[in-house]
């Protein structure tokens, strides 16, 4: 969770992670940022105790900080996971939200390539082995310990669907890989030098590899790029001796299904201020479907609900 959160604040342009410590746990939280502009948004991670009570946590790390609006993610105890809550309540000078979410990162890796495509579902065995037929026929390479250079990874950036990403994010996210002392860096090219598809990530501790980023080329969608690349990962992984590869920020695609599911809680902590209720009406209303703004909404309705509760109170006066 703490790397997921340190991947965040380089996608946010974030200069630094701030940590709070306490008996029952640590808590790590950057300032939000759009366009390097400060939003009064922080978001952060619990790395505590399953039995520690959460709301008490969320506002010990809250009024520590001086804050007024955070957005807090820890991994939900035992006896939560399977569910789906969400609810909001307010307690004192603050309103607090909670939702939860399933989230898969973590793919376990098999002692051999063959044994690992074994566990895949057979859609996913089927355009594994269809599209490195494919590869092979149009004569595309693998590669390992390629970096691209800038101008390539801009341009590639470009083709990548349905997000682009940016050139002073690229540039973050390579420089982040590089911190770590361990970076990996692989690619599939076309026979006449064209970058197909680029990877990046970095390995950690206890055989585990972590990738940050994917960039494909949309000409070659009908090849499936990102499956047949990730194919080709799992198999240099698996040779190298590693047994995890965790997608920071979750798997998306076919394989997903074959990640570990991890349930985690998700709290927006909003103190009760003109300025923090106009900043979740403004997050709320400009990304409803987000992580974010399903939190915002559901704090305005605990928010709402008690300004109901209170002009009732006065009229029935």
């Amino acid at each position: 969770m703490l790397a997921r959160l340190e991947y965040t604040g380089v996608q946010r342009g974030a200069p630094t992670v701030h940590t709070l410590t306490r008996p029952h746990g640590v808590a790590a939280w950057f300032p939000y940022t759009v366009a390097r502009v400060r939003t009064g948004l922080h978001e952060g991670v619990l790395l505590g105790a399953p039995s520690e009570p959460t709301l008490g946590w969320c506002l010990d790390m809250a009024d520590a900080h001086g804050g007024d609006l955070f957005k807090l993610t820890r991994l939900a105890p035992d006896g939560l996971r399977g569910r789906d809550p969400a609810d909001a309540r307010s307690t004192g000078r603050w309103i607090v939200a909670r939702r939860s979410k399933t989230l898969g990162e973590a793919l376990p890796l098999a002692g051999s390539f063959e044994d690992m495509v074994a566990r895949l579902g057979r859609h996913t065995r089927r355009n594994i082995r269809r599209s490195r037929r494919q590869a092979a026929a149009a004569g595309l390479r693998f590669e390992v310990g390629t970096k691209a250079a800038p101008a390539s990874l801009r341009a590639l950036a470009r083709k990548t669907e349905p997000t682009p990403n940016s050139r002073r994010l690229l540039a973050r996210l390579e420089a982040y890989a590089e911190a770590t002392g361990r970076p990996f860096r692989t690619v599939v090219r076309a026979p006449d030098g064209r970058i197909v598809s680029y990877l990046c990530g970095f390995f950690g501790e206890a055989a585990t590899a972590y990738l940050l980023f994917q960039l494909n080329d949309s000409a070659w969608n009908e090849l499936g790029p990102s499956l047949l690349h990730r194919s080709y990962l799992m198999e240099w992984l698996i040779e190298t001796g590693c047994e995890e590869l965790v997608f920071v920020h979750g798997c998306s695609g076919i394989l997903s299904h074959a990640c570990t599911q991890t349930m985690l809680d998700e709290f927006w902590v909003m103190r009760r201020t003109l300025s923090a209720y106009l900043r979740t009406g403004a997050i709320a209303a400009l990304r409803p479907n987000s992580s974010l703004g399903r939190l915002a909404r559901l704090a305005l309705g605990d928010a709402f609900g008690t300004l109901a509760r209170y002009g009732r109170a006065v009229l029935a006066v």
